[in-house]
């Protein structure tokens, strides 16, 4: 009986030992947290861009699976980021911003480290923007152009016959040439506005006001664009620049934008973009509020058809849309012998004019008789139609000239 007693106790003692040897193997690695209560199954890697330029923004993505509930951080010598992670299986992102140089950054589960991360800022010189060739000495609009500064045409038969497509017009305080009010003078437009929407359905043709050549391009067309807080999508954003052919408005610049296509410009898509404002995307001779020059060098390209001529009433483009508002706007800027206050940078003598009160506008037609200085209205009106192939928005033209 005393033998059989020692044998249970002998077994007992063994499974006791061997419960004990069991315990005090090391535990996997792999997150968790503090005390040694880390669970074995959490995993976490980390990947590190930088945008490459002189002062750096770093964007660091951290991939987790199974970490439900943990913490996360990321440091060098001081935390950069760090929150608490939401679901099994996650991508979480953060930013920072390093001068020029090498780094390695840490990630850390509930404290523990997991891995590590390394990323270099490479300084890049400053580019310089190019100068536009200087302009030639000052041309005053021709005697004989139609405009409020002129005179009127001949006959006003044909002449502003639509007036209900005059949206909001320019901001006046930017007007140094004409009349500062337009069609609608209780419409406030937003500060230094260049020029006067016109209400058209997104995806109309959009069509040449006069003889013109291309000389710019600027593409800030976006997926949405945060205004005052708000989201406002779609955000239709490209421009396109020309510069005058015909001999009654020597010099003079015409500027439409919030465009959603166009067949001069073979990269023009805008919804790759999530942001506004956040890529340069331009090309050729650009003019803003209060200047005007060359886009930079390191902008990217559109592969636009700059220096190709259009004749008045052929397809530049189609109407865009900024949010629920669809429209082509268009700005003018005319040449005179006057200088012109407001400008900071460029040409002088170049002045933006408010469109709907200092031109005078007609439908256009293959065979309609133009005074001189009269422009075409830039949408299809009183029968004329384009080629029916030019109503598809993804129209492109296939010779440069």
């Amino acid at each position: 009986m005393i033998m059989k007693k020692i044998a249970i106790l002998s077994i007992i003692i063994l499974i006791v030992l061997a419960s004990l040897c069991t315990n005090k193997q090391p535990q996997p690695s792999g997150g968790g947290g503090g005390g040694g209560s880390s669970s074995p199954s959490c995993s976490a890697s980390i990947s590190l861009t930088s945008d490459g330029k002189d002062t750096c923004s770093i964007t660091a993505t951290i991939t987790t699976s199974l970490c439900d509930g943990k913490s996360y951080s990321i440091n060098d010598n001081t935390t950069k980021c760090s929150g608490a992670i939401v679901g099994n299986s996650t991508n979480l992102n953060c930013q920072w911003s390093v001068t020029s140089g090498s780094y390695m950054y840490r990630l850390h589960i509930d404290g523990q480290y997991m891995t590590s991360g390394y990323v270099t800022c490479i300084e890049t010189p400053p580019q310089k923007t190019p100068e536009p060739t200087p302009s030639s000495a000052p041309i005053s609009v021709p005697d004989t152009s139609a405009c409020a500064i002129t005179s009127p045409p001949p006959s006003m038969e044909g002449i502003n016959t639509h007036p209900e497509v005059y949206g909001t017009g320019a901001d006046p305080n930017i007007i140094t040439l004409g009349p500062k009010l337009g069609a609608h003078p209780d419409w406030q437009p937003y500060p230094n506005k260049i020029s006067v929407e016109f209400e058209l359905e997104r995806g109309t043709p959009v069509i040449a006001p006069i003889d013109m050549v291309l000389v710019g391009v600027n593409n800030r067309g976006a997926a949405y664009r945060i205004q005052d807080g708000v989201k406002v999508s779609p955000f239709d954003d490209l421009g396109l620049y020309f510069e005058s052919a015909s001999p009654d408005w020597p010099k003079m610049v015409i500027f439409t934008y919030h465009l959603m296509s166009s067949p001069l410009v073979l990269k023009d898509n805008q919804s790759e973009i999530e942001e506004w404002g956040t890529v340069l995307r331009a090309q050729g001779h650009l003019f803003y509020d209060s200047s005007d020059y060359m886009a930079p060098e390191n902008a990217i390209s559109c592969d636009a058809m700059i220096g190709r001529l259009v004749r008045r009433g052929e397809l530049i483009g189609f109407a865009g849309n900024v949010g629920t508002h669809s429209m082509a706007p268009f700005g003018f800027k005319v040449s005179h012998t006057s200088e012109n206050p407001t400008v900071q940078k460029g040409n002088r003598y170049l002045h933006w004019v408010q469109p709907s009160s200092f031109f005078y506008w007609k439908c256009y037609s293959p065979d309609a008789n133009f005074p001189s200085g009269v422009l075409a209205y830039p949408f299809e009106c009183e029968g004329y139609q384009l080629p029916t192939e030019q109503h598809d928005v993804n129209f492109k033209y296939t010779s440069t000239k």
